[in-house]
């Protein structure tokens, strides 16, 4: 990533802080004038910091108590609202928690954010046998769609927390 880079390692250090500390993101622009550097060289480093950071968690397998939703994402359009409306991109998002240690609710771990064609059975088992690993306990409110996630070897259970 560093590599044949005329930018400074500070520069870089910098950037992978305002990037990785940002809530809401920072542009390539707002990058620029934190940096002092131009538009081009702001915008092709916060790029390379975000293909190497998406690059690290690619593979990532979620382990112990996972908690499970689907979502679509995509522009607004006229036509049919909500599920199966045109352009929409159907997602699985998955959060690996952690129970908090004086008895509040869970922590969040890692997260992972993966494109799907549809939410179809068979789609959901190729999705869970990727990513999470085979004791998992899957909390989800898609109950009747877990089936076939269930025959991959993960427990599910409906919201609560309890297997199934």
């Amino acid at each position: 990533m560093f590599q044949a880079s005329k930018l400074p390692l500070t520069t870089w250090f910098l950037a992978i802080y305002l990037i990785t500390q940002a809530k809401n993101g920072v542009s390539a622009l707002e990058l620029m004038c934190s940096l002092g550097i131009s538009w081009r060289a702001a915008w092709r480093l916060k790029h390379k910091i975000l293909r190497a950071m998406q690059e690290r968690e690619a593979d990532r397998v979620l382990r112990g108590r996972v908690e499970v939703d689907d979502a679509y994402l995509g522009g607004t359009r006229s036509g049919k609202r909500g599920r199966g409306a045109a352009g929409k991109r159907p997602f699985v998002i998955a959060v690996e928690t952690r129970p908090d240690p004086e008895g509040g609710l869970p922590h969040p771990v890692y997260v992972r954010f993966d494109p799907l064609p549809d939410f179809c059975q068979t789609t959901l088992a190729r999705w869970a046998e990727q990513a999470l690993d085979v004791d998992t306990l899957m909390v989800s409110d898609w109950i009747g769609r877990l089936p076939g996630c269930r025959s991959a070897g993960h427990t599910s259970s409906a919201g609560g927390g309890s297997p199934a």
